[in-house]
């Protein structure tokens, strides 16, 4: 499977992150689903279930993010329903192969009015502690506007792309 994990950190912030050749770590996650129901506590790798996955760890997704819509809604159209795969049959519209999480600080109740108002297709953690963000290289948050991670990892959950500077802007994601 691959791995796109998406992580909005700050070079200030001292967030080592991933690099490439790393292992995904495989911590245990409980997730509030695309439909805003939370699910049952399992590990990454179950989750993940040899599918691709794309993973974006963003500090603060409410409107005090102005960055928060815009990755939101990017990784929603680009990923979760394949607009930027139209040319590779194997990824194109809810590909059963993909599936995308996204990881914040946010409470439990901003995940879920966010997934209801802009009927998003994929899974939010509210991971207000930073326990996932922790295992995955963020130690804190400076601001909500930081810069983000993404990592891509292969099925074996091993990191293959390593890119510290995302903001939301979807071209970037074309590569």
């Amino acid at each position: 499977s691959l791995l796109f994990l998406i992580m909005t950190g700050s070079l200030f912030s001292q967030n080592t992150g991933l690099k490439e050749g790393d292992v995904l770590p495989n911590p245990v996650i409980n997730y509030i689903n695309s439909a805003g129901i939370k699910e049952q506590p399992q590990n990454l790798y179950d989750y993940k279930q040899g599918s691709y996955l794309l993973v974006a760890l963003i500090p603060d997704i409410s409107e005090a993010n102005p960055s928060a819509k815009i990755i939101l809604t990017g990784i929603d159209a680009y990923f979760a329903e394949g607009l930027s795969f139209r040319s590779f049959d194997e990824f194109r519209y809810n590909n059963p192969d993909l599936k995308v999480l996204i990881v914040t600080a946010s409470p439990d109740d901003i995940a879920t009015g966010l997934n209801s108002k802009y009927e998003l297709d994929f899974d939010i953690i509210s991971d207000k502690n930073l326990d996932i963000s922790n295992s995955l290289g963020i130690n804190k948050w400076i601001s909500v506007s930081d810069a983000s991670f993404i990592y891509i990892a292969d099925k074996d959950n091993k990191v293959i792309y390593a890119r510290d500077d995302y903001r939301g802007e979807g071209e970037k994601l074309k590569n």
